[in-house]
């Protein structure tokens, strides 16, 4: 379970839609006692799921999906016992066209693959590949996908699914179902349904959605001659005549009832070649990439780009007037972080509307923005979004917020101020809301601010294990404000809120060590490479180890030094330098 942490928890918990402030680095540093005494509870059947943290995804038009943020503990637990069927589902898996996503490898998939540092998935390019070959060599391309595919998974089935493909002890599996199970949405105290995977980040229901549909790949494989591709309930086929796609559809949809599932009408298509060109742009990324790869032999040459600026912006105007379907999102999205990459502000004038009425967008939008950094412009379109009717999903609230902490704003700039203010209308709402005005405060706001926002919003984040833990994280800042962190740590074990007292007690830990260890400087220091941005999260320890009276000078006075060196915001570089040590 350690080395499953390590691999694959780790850095999933930090690549979820809503962080944490102490990225969960109280559970690192006890992972080996945490988990052993997981291990002990598992084998005498007393371990308990905690209840996960939901989070809203808007798909479109408001309607949002719920995502559940599972403690690390259970994620753990979850893709431990992942791991162990994995070997078996891949070497049944029926066809080698289905593809679905190995969580939190870092891959960059060739309609992505300007998106540097982009946590994609595994396997997409061959999708892609096989996608386009399909468009250019055949003269009919089936697209579709399944209705509501995880929600309408049953785990009776499913649990046949797995039986069929392996000899899997069974008290694996029954955890395996009792945790998915506890993971589900289940409002009012309604009885277990036993229907649908959660949709939570990480392997579970995307290695069980993609093995529950193997008999869908054979037919598909078998009525095909293999020339389909599967991205988990994405489908496309390659067929030679038109009557044949029908039949086809058909035939998959009688099969696909049979395991209480549908193809989505709405969705499905049947294309000529010429409008698969259409629907799946693939000049359009074969233009992108190609520019892309000039731009940056250009720029390593030191040779100007205004010619491939010239010739950018041009083919940007022909792309926005065509038809929008398909994978026209998709490319919009390739576009911004193009732009994004040779620091352009081009893309400024749209985003108000995208952030408004495009989702699948948004992320590619906040990117854009991060990497071009602050102004007053760029901060108004996120705060109107934000304050606006039509920021109606977590996601889109917190990112938009992540932006703005992961901007490099100075300390004494007027963006600081409207940061704050912005931030203090914020925790007057409830939800994600509060979160964001967490994280806002935490790096520019004063201690008196952070007070009243502790004091306003108490009832709430006592209650909420997740809120604590984020309240709790907010404990260097607080440090000389002793009347509101007794206040906190007495509000914490009065209402239960044990795992966020667990963040207290690892900063108090980390604070009282004689000598810090060489994990622990490595991780304050944000490891030994370059990066562009020095995370929230460890600037907060990192200014509470550099300001405790037990951790030696000699240590502080070395760390302090190569923090000033490879830290490049200018206000945490400010606190840094009135830190004594």
């Amino acid at each position: 379970m350690i080395s499953v942490w390590k691999k694959y928890v780790q850095p999933g918990m930090r690549d979820q839609r809503v962080e944490d402030l102490h990225d969960y680095y109280d559970f690192h540093r006890n992972k080996a006692e945490v988990l052993a005494k997981v291990r002990s509870d598992i084998l005498a059947a007393r371990h308990k799921v905690s209840a996960p943290f939901f989070l809203r995804v808007e798909k479109s038009l408001g309607m949002c999906r719920l995502v559940p943020v599972p403690t690390p503990t259970d994620a753990v637990v979850l893709q431990t016992l992942v791991e162990s069927i994995y070997p078996a589902v891949k070497e049944k898996q029926p066809s080698q066209n289905a593809f679905y996503s190995r969580t939190h490898q870092k891959f960059v998939p060739e309609i992505e693959v300007d998106d540097a540092g982009y946590f994609w998935f595994t396997n997409w390019k061959k999708f892609s590949d096989r996608l386009y070959e399909f468009s250019s060599a055949f003269p009919y391309l089936i697209v579709t996908d399944l209705v509501n595919f995880f929600d309408n998974i049953e785990f009776r089935r499913l649990r046949n699914t797995l039986s069929a493909l392996g000899a899997f002890d069974e008290k694996l599996i029954d955890l395996l179902f009792l945790i998915l199970e506890q993971l589900l949405w289940r409002p009012d105290y309604l009885p277990l349904s036993g229907k649908g995977l959660p949709q939570l980040d990480f392997d579970a229901p995307r290695l069980l959605s993609h093995a529950f549909l193997f008999p869908a790949d054979k037919f598909l494989e078998e009525r095909s001659g293999g020339n389909f591709v599967r991205w988990v309930d994405d489908i496309d086929v390659a067929m030679q005549r038109f009557e044949d796609c029908k039949l086809l559809l058909r035939d998959f949809d009688e099969l696909l009832m049979k395991r209480g599932l549908r193809l989505n009408t709405g969705k499905t298509k049947i294309l000529d070649a010429a409008q698969a060109k259409i629907y799946l742009l693939p000049d359009e990324n074969r233009f992108l990439s190609v520019l892309r790869s000039r731009i940056d032999r250009l720029l390593s040459e030191g040779k100007p780009i205004t010619n491939e600026r010239r010739l950018l912006a041009k083919r940007f105007r022909k792309f926005l007037k065509k038809n929008t379907g398909g994978r026209w999102d998709k490319v919009y999205k390739r576009y911004f972080t193009t732009f994004g990459h040779i620091g352009s502000k081009q893309l400024q004038q749209y985003v108000p509307q995208l952030l408004r009425d495009m989702p699948s967008v948004r992320e590619a939008v906040f990117r854009y923005y991060t990497t071009l950094g602050p102004s007053q412009i760029r901060l108004e379109h996120l705060r109107d979004y934000i304050e606006g009717e039509h920021c109606l999903d977590d996601v889109s609230a917190f990112a938009a917020c992540r932006v703005m902490t992961d901007w490099a704003v100075p300390p004494s700039s007027a963006l600081r101020k409207e940061i704050c203010d912005l931030a203090v209308r914020l925790h007057a709402r409830e939800g994600v809301h509060l979160l964001c005005a967490v994280w806002l405060l935490a790096k520019y706001g004063t201690r008196a601010q952070l007070g009243a926002m502790i004091r306003a919003t108490r009832n709430i984040w006592r209650n909420s294990p997740f809120h604590s833990r984020q309240i709790a994280a907010l404990t260097p800042r607080l440090r000389s404000a002793g009347g509101v962190l007794r206040s906190v740590k007495d509000t914490l074990l009065a209402s239960g809120q044990l795992d966020a007292v667990n963040v207290i007690i690892n900063l108090n830990g980390l604070r009282s060590s004689g000598n810090l260890t060489k994990a622990d400087r490595l991780y304050i220091l944000h490891g030994e490479k370059e990066f562009a941005i020095y995370p929230l999260q460890k600037f907060l320890i990192a200014m509470d180890v550099l300001r405790s009276t037990q951790v030696s000078v000699s240590q502080k006075k070395q760390l302090k030094d190569n923090l000033m060196k490879r830290v490049k915001d200018p206000l945490y570089l400010h606190y840094f330098r009135r830190i004594a040590v």
